[in-house]
């Protein structure tokens, strides 16, 4: 005789496990919508604008020459369709596990982060004396990026997501990269900020996110040293 109440507790752990499987797969539309509006940012920009893309452009000094408002724009254009594909695939690949955390305030994220990060790469390097052109939306995925790798980040994308931070935090020795790697630090140090709003359950993940990846970093960091690679 099979025991009923056995086989009914085991139906409905499927069903909760499958209702949150589908809950998650819904709930990545806003990094869709994030994704189609750049294509169309793209596609305006080599169709209408042309030359025209010079005006939003970020440069160093233009949060000192009225035209801050640059900072936003940038996010929105990019140098070419292998630029546009590499962001576009950090925004599926990150947005997808940030997103059911936190909703649409995903597009907040995105936009705070890139003009965080923006307004901190152009001040920095104002007071460097260096002057660059900057444009692509990098600088507000990576905000996305950190956000996924401390969310959730017993993931393998958390492996992904500390790379990338990695080969910034390189790309920063190399005065020829045409890689602005400063905005991509600061869209990842936007945190900072940005925490300030989200949900009370999702800065407890938060922390528990960051002595996670700490404990893990340290654990590769002490493996390596052991191995010879760092000394």
């Amino acid at each position: 005789m099979k025991d009923t109440s056995s086989l009914s507790y085991n139906r409905q752990i499927k069903e909760i496990e499958q209702a949150r499987r589908n809950h998650k797969n819904k709930n990545i539309v806003h990094t869709y919508i994030l994704m189609i509006f750049l294509i169309s940012m793209f596609a305006y920009q080599f169709l209408a604008l042309g030359d025209g893309i010079q005006a939003y452009i970020t440069h160093t000094n233009d949060i000192f020459t009225g035209t801050f408002y640059t900072l936003v724009t940038a996010l929105f254009f990019h140098t070419g369709i292998f630029h546009l594909l590499g962001n576009l695939l950090g925004l599926l690949l990150f947005g997808r596990i940030a997103e059911p955390h936190l909703g649409f305030r995903i597009y907040l994220v995105f936009l705070l982060g890139g003009v965080f990060a923006n307004l901190v790469s152009n001040t920095i390097a104002y007071f460097l004396g260096q002057e660059y052109a900057s444009l692509g939306a990098s600088s507000g995925i990576a905000a996305i990026i950190l956000f996924a790798v401390l969310l959730e980040p017993l993931r393998f994308t958390t492996l992904i997501g500390w790379l990338l931070i990695g080969l910034d935090i390189k790309g920063l020795a190399n005065p020829n990269s045409t890689i602005n790697h400063l905005a991509h630090l600061s869209g990842y140090l936007s945190l900072l900020v940005l925490y300030f709003f989200i949900e009370k359950t999702h800065k407890q993940k938060v922390i528990k996110g960051v002595i996670i990846n700490g404990i893990m970093l340290l654990i590769v960091y002490l493996v390596l040293k052991i191995n010879g690679i760092f000394f």
